[in-house]
């Protein structure tokens, strides 16, 4: 059965993308040679000018396609997916990725099987070598910074059994419908970087985890604007990766772990700090200004912890735990880096 046929598909996945007509060529192909047929595609198209809307409308008729005249950022672009989507299950997919004919069977089987899961992780493996990983989900350490999982390393019997983690990269993940319906959906303060981490922290904050399935496997070619969006140089990303990290443990970090941890989070982020400006002054300007704003701008942001906090159900020793497990975990990946 083609998934133009379903009436009511049970799975939505949702691909933001801007000018990656050549992406989507490779990239959909993978998806439609799915075993499994219960899904509908959602391509959310950021005013690209190279022909993405006429291709798609051509070649892949059975695509439900967003087209926006601007250019959205990764967390807008999702949200719009995600409230016309019509499946249980949300899937976010990137648009320079190429996934297994089993890919969308084996997440699905697992959330079935498990319904105390919010979400579930794929394995991401290297598009040009496909015995190297690119993620198997991500990992939270109490210094406030997120590490992707397995990142470089060899695809090896460590990441052959499925495993809980704090969470799964925006970028190849399935999540529960329920879930993003009781905890909000991306937030678009956030824009992209580190918009996937405080979704996953909120889904632990409402005590739903999240597990790694090493055998929903695809490939990742990396090189593409991870947003969907217009490039941006690296000292534009690396302020978003400073302020947004630091909102995320503004908003989410439970407070009786935040005060115990306080001088190890200012620690972390004078350290990355100064190796940035090590490297040279622009890079390390643009990560001290991504602190400084992200505390002179949090006053949004502590009005949505204060919403959110209130609603906890783990405790403090069930975030300890999630953070000594990363810990644990990122001993098998010594090759680890930030996102």
């Amino acid at each position: 059965m083609n998934p133009e046929a379903t009436s009511h598909p049970e799975v939505s996945v949702i691909i933001p993308t801007f000018n990656g007509r050549h992406l989507l060529e490779s990239c959909l192909p993978s998806l439609f040679r799915q075993n499994y047929t219960g899904f509908e595609v959602i391509v959310v198209d950021n005013g690209s000018s190279d022909g993405t809307e006429d291709y798609l409308k051509k070649e892949f008729p059975q695509v439900r396609g967003f087209y926006f005249k601007e250019q959205l950022y990764f967390a807008k672009a999702a949200n719009a997916g995600i409230r016309s989507a019509r499946g249980d299950y949300i899937v976010m997919l990137n648009n320079d990725t190429e996934v297994d004919p089993d890919w969308l069977q084996e997440l699905k089987a697992v959330m079935d099987r498990e319904p105390d899961l919010g979400s579930v992780a794929s394995k991401m493996l290297d598009f040009d070598k496909r015995d190297i990983l690119d993620g198997a989900g991500d990992l939270y350490v109490k210094t406030g910074m997120a590490y992707r999982f397995g990142w470089s390393l060899p695809d090896s019997p460590a990441f052959q059994k499925p495993m809980r983690l704090f969470g799964a990269c925006g970028g190849a993940a399935m999540y529960r419908k329920s879930l993003l319906e009781t905890i909000g959906l991306f937030d678009e303060d956030f824009k992209m970087y580190y918009e996937d981490v405080d979704l996953n922290f909120r889904a632990q904050l409402y005590g739903y985890p999240c597990q790694f399935v090493p055998t929903a496997r695809l490939y990742h070619k990396g090189s593409a604007p991870k947003e969907g969006e217009k490039s941006q140089n690296d000292a534009d990303i690396l302020y978003l990766i400073s302020r947004n990290s630091l909102w995320t443990v503004l908003k989410n970090y439970p407070l009786a772990l935040l005060t115990r941890n306080f001088r190890s989070i200012l620690r972390s982020r004078y350290q990355h700090a100064r190796a940035y400006y090590q490297q040279s002054r622009e890079l390390g300007w643009a990560y001290t200004k991504g602190i400084l704003h992200a505390i002179l701008k949090c006053g949004p942001i502590l009005k949505k912890r204060w919403l959110l906090q209130s609603q906890t159900r783990p405790g403090s020793s069930y975030f300890r735990h999630l953070f000594q497990q990363s810990d644990e975990l990122m001993k098998i990946d010594e090759h680890y880096q930030p996102q």
